[in-house]
């Protein structure tokens, strides 16, 4: 199976778990196997039900991630990574933005 891409998710709000694995290209077992493995999945779980955009797209990461010979330990490291570098980004847009905003 080839890997998939974020630009091909439905636009929905919510997908159901069949339609994820779907999605993604595993199985409902693979899925359940993942969210157990990467905490990233379960800090934005809306309802153990359904999975919002940001879950779907974060499957797919690890998906390429596997897909490239990576094991879920490793992928799990690489998206916890990525993740840190984002927090730090926006902690330092949210630090500029409060500058410019005591220079008003």
């Amino acid at each position: 199976m080839s890997s998939p891409e974020i630009k091909n998710i439905p636009e929905k709000k919510y997908f159901q778990r069949h339609e994820v694995a779907r999605i993604v290209g595993i199985n409902p077992s693979q899925l359940r196997q993942w969210e157990e493995a990467f905490p990233q999945l379960l800090a934005l779980r809306t309802s153990r039900q359904s999975y919002s955009f940001a879950e779907v797209s974060i499957l797919m990461e690890i998906k390429q991630l596997v897909d490239k010979g990576k094991k879920l330990s490793e992928a799990r490291n690489v998206l916890a990574e990525k993740m840190r570098k984002r927090a730090e980004s926006l902690a330092h847009i949210r630090q500029e933005l409060q500058n410019l905003l005591d220079l008003l």
